[in-house]
């Protein structure tokens, strides 16, 4: 009798052990997701909160990738984050460029100047402790009588710790100029404001759309 009920006792719990395998094995391949008409296996996920989950996703033989999953009661959907950063990219640009197009009038800057046309300048965003603005502003110093561009240089402060104030003593110091402290530090604070991350950062007026910029590679 006691035999008996330890061989059911043993049976109970490999039974048990043998569900909690398989509810295991069911959790770690979550069931496939469809993103833009394509199927992807569920790798990984993990809920970040109620209504997002963080996936790790592959398709056939592609490498795997990450995906953000938005809920909202029954419905849901699912977006590669290698698509969500590109539409953030666009979205960010076309604010920069608005957002200096409005307060291109509140900024401070010097003038290389090579020609009157509105369409031929370029305002160029840059630091003096930033070896790469050194080498803009020298070589557009250079070819200022070939260049057929006016360049406006505006300094900012956004590499290393010093005040406006000694911004504004390195620049003028360098290039002959009178750039108060106040000027740095609104030029900084538009700047920072249009989500502007790196120096040089240059901008061109738009000729198709009057009163625009579009952001341009400072060296071509």
């Amino acid at each position: 009798m006691q035999r008996n009920i330890l061989s059911f006792i043993l049976l109970l719990l490999l039974t048990t052990y043998g569900f909690a395998q398989v509810r295991k094995k069911v959790e770690v391949l979550p069931s496939p997701v469809t993103i833009d008409n394509q199927q992807y296996q569920v790798l990984a996920k993990d809920k970040s909160s109620e209504n997002l989950t963080n996936m790790i996703v592959q398709s056939k033989d592609k490498k795997p990738q990450h995906a953000v999953q938005f809920t909202s009661g029954e419905n849901s959907v699912t977006i590669l984050s290698s698509t969500l950063n590109r539409h953030t990219q666009q979205l960010e640009s076309t604010y920069q460029q608005k957002y200096i197009a409005q307060h291109l009038s509140q900024l401070s800057f010097s003038i290389v100047q090579n020609t009157n046309k509105p369409e031929k300048i370029i305002y160029a965003f840059v630091d003096p402790n930033c070896g790469y603005c050194n080498r803009l502003e020298a070589a557009v110093k250079n070819k200022a009588n070939h260049s057929k561009f006016t360049f406006k240089f505006i300094p900012v402060g956004v590499i290393t710790n010093k005040s406006p104030q000694e911004i504004a003593d390195v620049v003028n110091l360098k290039h002959s100029t009178s750039f108060t402290a106040q000027e740095i530090n609104k030029n900084t604070k538009i700047f920072i404001h249009a989500m502007l991350r790196g120096t040089p950062t240059c901008f061109q007026p738009n000729r198709s759309q009057p009163g625009t910029l579009f952001k341009i590679n400072c060296f071509k």
